[in-house]
């Protein structure tokens, strides 16, 4: 899936969402929290020989920026979401060393959200969302060998989120949220060269909305 059709994916559902409401309201809002990483399997080719290993996490920070048009029982956003992925440790077969090292996540997607609204000032959100992203992971020496080389890699992401939100006034509101990021694997390096699994990233995160 190219960005071209990701654009076009958010034109249909901003339509979408003015033909729902007489009156959709446009919003903005941003989030913030952190990842919960702890692993993320690889596999290291040595020229033909292959090992399983992976790549020890810690939590990382984890952020967003949204872009958005809510009707009286849904939202529609366009969101671009980073994410930090906090080298700890490297394992090829029983081999395991602790390493240091930061890389990244990026990804932009369309959301489509159903509302429900308990009262006037609490209401809760679940919903999906598809797009383009881009993982990078560090590098590591492991037993003298340049055996987790820096990868990287874009493709397609989607991802599932349920949520919470309170009413703080007319229009601005306040949220807390657990996502499930799906991203691709990233590969690199020669020989030997490593290839890490696609993997889902949870997060929690709270935010803030603004009506405009």
């Amino acid at each position: 899936m190219s960005r071209s059709l990701i654009l076009a994916a958010a034109a249909g559902l901003f339509a979408s969402s003015v033909a729902f409401a007489a009156e959709p309201a446009p919003y903005l809002g941003a989030h913030l929290g952190m990842n919960l990483l702890d692993h993320w399997p690889a596999r290291v080719d040595f020229g033909g020989v292959t090992a399983s290993g992976e790549a020890a996490l810690d939590s990382g920070l984890h952020g967003g920026l949204m872009l958005g048009r809510q009707t009286e029982h849904a939202r529609f956003e366009v969101e671009y979401q980073q994410g930090a992925i906090e080298l700890n440790s490297l394992k090829l077969g029983p081999l395991n060393r602790s390493a240091d090292g930061t890389g990244h996540y990026d990804a932009v997607t369309v959301n489509a959200y159903r509302t429900h609204d308990f009262n006037e000032q609490w209401s809760a959100f679940a919903g999906a969302g598809i797009g383009w992203g881009k993982v990078r992971m560090p590098s590591g020496r492991l037993e003298g060998c340049e055996c987790f080389a820096s990868a990287s890699e874009s493709g397609l992401v989607y991802q599932g989120r349920i949520g919470v939100e309170y009413r703080l006034a007319r229009a601005h509101s306040a949220f807390a949220q657990y996502s499930l990021l799906r991203l691709p694997g990233a590969s690199g390096g020669g020989t030997p060269q490593v290839a890490y699994e696609d993997r889902t990233i949870r997060s929690v995160t709270v935010g803030y909305r603004m009506l405009f």
